[in-house]
């Protein structure tokens, strides 16, 4: 935990289990003794995910007969609502359950929906009313796991422990890792069985690995450390804008402008006594790249924030606290456009090696499978980024700082558009000339190229929401964070709509028809990748903006 997060927590707050945040001097490890139980959950709930999400857009074509644009929308909504749950899981972590509990009770509800899902496959009758019933249900489970379950992680480490402080900054990679692998085994095994042996028993196979999930989550019940509930963060932020907002328009109203409420602040926070109790929110860094996008309660001398009129209706804490939530909006906003173009790795990636050269013999590998090579990618290059880079920059006085690392993996995906532009160009190419199409081995790079680009940005946002968001905050904060990957779902979804449409103008066959021999998919990739450099730019501009750098 961040010193920041610490002073905003009290003792009562926390209470631990045999293992959980071993005190400072001790030799017991919290990444060996604790955290092996939440990585074994994570990895079973990973494999039910990816189970299912990395070959339904082959279901839904093959099987349910939509086209590969409305399958590639569907699968977009599906997944932008699995990352829209989490607010709600989010909320009930914060204030009503605590995060282990509503991680529980989530996983139980994600394990009813796998069984839908299933009985929907067995059903000889193919509805897309029980298909939809059967996801959403998996979407909402999948809400209280996944704004939890990283969040939780890192609960059961403590900063006043030197060596929780350096086995943190591990838990991050190796919680990613866990993830990649349970990603690997669902995009090949469990692919494998749905495409050529039945895909209900392919669908069962991830409700049993959320059965075991859930067995491993609860084997570890008693060594984990449990930040108890408070009142919803959500209606603290509510209540601390609309006090600042009503404070500010008084003061305007009588005619006295910021200068009175900037002096009332100033007594406040005298008052308070803040200067020596309040939360040292600017110290609050990560790797010691950044500052807040706000002044903390110390920093008055820089220039008041317009949040501070709340104080006196609030403390100064609760509105540092609220400071340091909207401090994460920059990058939220900043990295959305990431995951619009992450979605295309389970939609037109997808599509695209459906329509080359599979063959291996006898064998036919399916399309989907070729995503194993992004998590290969990310699964290799995640121990050599942690052991080999990180100290290699940090030993040239360059460290890799969290907001560097978001910026470059933002500018690796850009890439692999370009890479997938590319090889649909060779693969159109072959079709136009009635040659045999490219083998989809060809299609190993752009999937190593989103790899890397994740352990960058996905990896890197992780990590900056948590340290910057108020402990009490921490798993809206992550909820926060997957909101962005919801938005960029959806977003995907309204590209293709409105490309598809704009393309069709005037007649033709646009450029994702449901037969992409026809189509203008490398055109489309082209588009992502000017419209990723461009955001990439635009991180740049928002870290000089918002973020200075010591």
């Amino acid at each position: 935990m961040s010193s920041a997060a610490l002073h905003s927590m009290s003792s009562s707050d926390i209470v631990g289990g045999a293992d959980g945040g071993a005190e400072p001097g001790t030799t017991r490890s919290v990444l060996l003794r604790v955290i092996p139980f939440l990585l074994w959950n994570e990895f079973g709930e990973r494999l039910a995910f990816y189970g299912l999400v990395t070959n339904l857009i082959i279901y839904l074509t093959s099987v349910m007969g939509q086209t590969a644009a409305d399958a590639a929308v569907s699968v977009n909504i599906f997944q932008g609502t699995c990352y829209l749950t989490p607010v709600v899981g989010a909320y009930l972590a914060d204030c009503r359950y605590g995060r282990y509990k509503t991680i529980l009770i989530f996983s139980w509800v994600y394990f009813a929906g796998l069984v839908l899902l299933t009985a929907s496959a067995v059903s000889s009758a193919k509805s897309m009313a029980a298909l939809y019933v059967a996801l959403f249900t998996i979407a909402l489970g999948t809400g209280g796991i996944k704004a939890n379950n990283s969040t939780f992680g890192a609960d059961q480490f403590d900063d006043e422990n030197p060596r929780d402080q350096q086995e943190k900054q591990s838990f991050f990679n190796w919680f990613y890792f866990s993830i990649n692998v349970g990603s690997l085994i669902a995009s090949t095994a469990i692919v494998y069985v749905q495409e050529n042996i039945s895909w209900a028993i392919g669908f069962a196979l991830p409700a049993t690995a959320m059965l075991g999930a859930i067995v491993v989550l609860m084997a570890g019940q008693s060594r984990y450390k449990h930040v108890q509930p408070s009142n919803s963060p959500f209606e603290r932020i509510a209540r601390v804008t609309e006090a600042a907002w009503k404070e500010r328009r008084r003061v305007r109203e009588m005619g006295r402008g910021n200068r009175g409420w900037k002096h009332r602040d100033r007594g406040r926070r005298s008052d308070a006594g803040t200067s020596a109790g309040a939360s040292d929110h600017s110290g609050d860094n990560i790797e010691a790249e950044t500052e807040p996008l706000v002044p903390g309660a110390q920093d008055s001398g820089r220039g008041t924030h317009w949040l501070d009129a709340a104080i006196g209706q609030h403390t100064a804490e609760e509105v540092d606290e609220v400071k340091l939530f909207y401090a994460l909006f920059p990058v939220f906003f900043a990295t959305i456009l990431f995951w619009t173009v992450y979605a295309q790795m389970q939609t037109f990636f997808v599509v695209q090696g459906s329509m080359m050269y599979r063959q291996i013999g006898s064998f036919v590998v399916p399309a989907a499978s070729l995503s194993m090579m992004d998590t290969l990618a990310i699964v290799g290059l995640i121990p050599v980024y942690e052991k080999l880079f990180v100290p290699m920059f940090r030993r040239m006085g360059h460290p890799v700082t969290t907001l560097k690392r978001i910026g470059w993996g933002l500018v690796i995906c850009s890439t692999s558009m370009i890479a997938a532009a590319a090889v649909e160009r060779c693969r159109l190419g072959a079709a136009r000339h009635s040659e045999p199409p490219p083998s989809i081995w060809l299609q190993m790079p752009m999937y190593v190229l989103v790899g890397a680009a994740e352990i960058g940005t996905s990896v890197g946002t992780m990590e900056f929401f948590y340290d910057k968001a108020p402990a009490s905050m921490r798993s809206s904060a992550s909820a926060l964070q997957l909101l962005s990957v919801c938005i960029g779902s959806y977003l995907s979804s309204l590209l293709v709509v409105i490309v598809q449409s704009v393309s069709t103008f005037g007649g033709g066959a646009g450029w994702l028809p449901d037969d992409l021999n026809a189509g203008r998919l490398d055109a489309f990739f082209l588009l992502l990748a000017a419209l990723m450099a461009l955001n990439a730019l635009l991180f740049v501009w928002v870290c000089r903006r918002y973020y200075s750098h010591n």
